[in-house]
């Protein structure tokens, strides 16, 4: 059985940013002394339903000790393959759920994560660990790892669809559909009590139009009616903004469709 399975997230080709920083990472814990292996989900429209997919594949056919999921937009500079590594073993430590803090794109000025009341932006630089006595409600799952176990204590309550058991599926809560990273960390709460983490200390980074950091949270981004700073290759905010709500659409409308 493997130390950790790496599942990367990827409904599209991964960044070339993202494929450098987990060929490094790969590299940096097979030099820990780690049997590591790597697996990629398989092509599906939606990253909700590829999230899924890939935990079935894992969990079926991968028998491991820890999961990492990371997506494909996500990256990190090279020194800071131990603080990713941290977060792994957070989570075996605690027997929880633990994920990386790093900014949204399509919003910016929010990190990935929710709390009952929003943390300062200097409490993220802090380089520590929160998690439910600081009012951690959930995670993204764009850097997050979690024991196997879990898994196979989440599908006994979760019934598949089709092939592929789906463990991030949306929740109807008071009216109101949590989104598949947060709908996530309830169920791995209802079905063992693994409580999530959030760890603050890596410094990713998140793709879409450029490196987002977390030290874009907080401040507005500048505009300019003939400029515009940063450009990269690749779709313009605006557009960024488009394709995450029409995603975020045809995930919903599919929960729905189960419930």
């Amino acid at each position: 059985m493997r130390d950790i399975i790496i599942g990367r997230v990827s409904h599209r080709a991964p960044h070339p940013k993202n494929i450098e920083s987990v060929n490094r990472f790969m590299a940096y814990l097979v030099g820990q002394g780690l049997d590591v292996a790597l697996v990629d989900a398989p092509g599906v429209s939606m990253v909700c339903h590829a999230r899924s997919a890939l935990c079935t594949i894992i969990k079926e056919r991968h028998p491991c000790g820890m999961v990492m999921l990371i997506d494909d937009d996500i990256s990190w500079d090279e020194w800071s393959n131990a603080n990713v590594y941290q977060v792994a073993q957070e989570a075996a430590e605690r027997k929880a759920v633990v994920g990386a803090a790093y900014p949204q794109k399509q919003f910016l000025g929010k990190v990935a994560a929710d709390f009952a009341s929003p943390l300062k932006l200097d409490c993220y630089a802090a380089g520590r660990v929160y998690g439910p006595r600081d009012g951690l409600i959930g995670v993204g799952m764009g850097c997050v790892a979690f024991p196997t176990v879990m898994l196979f204590e989440m599908a006994k309550r979760i019934p598949k669809r089709k092939d592929v058991i789906p463990f991030f599926a949306r929740e109807l809560t008071d009216d109101e559909w949590w989104g598949e990273d947060y709908s996530f960390c309830r169920q791995a709460l209802r079905a063992g009590g693994y409580q999530t983490f959030l760890d603050t200390r890596p410094r990713l980074y998140h793709w879409g139009q450029h490196a987002y950091s977390l030290e874009d949270c907080g401040q507005a981004p500048e505009r300019h009616e003939q400029l515009r700073l940063n450009l990269r290759p690749g779709p313009a905010p605006d557009d960024e903004l488009a394709d995450a709500m029409a995603e975020e659409s045809a995930c919903l409308a599919y929960d729905k469709a189960a419930t």
